[in-house]
């Protein structure tokens, strides 16, 4: 049995998004008053990726932060 087709970015949307919240809900615990605009993101691509993939990273990682 297959299940439902989903593209790549689809999948990077969802495993960054769920990332994000983890470690969102995990640094309130320590420290209550921190503030998400203080936070800075970095999320590597491999070189060997194509710039169209580099630039969709981006685009996911502004649309999930």
């Amino acid at each position: 049995m297959q299940g439902q087709p989903y593209s790549a970015r689809k999948i990077f949307s969802i495993a960054i998004g769920y990332l994000h919240e983890h470690l969102l809900k995990a640094l309130k615990q320590k420290s209550p008053d921190i503030i998400e605009a203080n936070i800075r993101y970095v999320i590597t691509v491999p070189t060997t990726w194509g710039p169209e993939a580099h630039q969709d990273m981006r685009e996911i990682a502004k649309e999930v932060c």
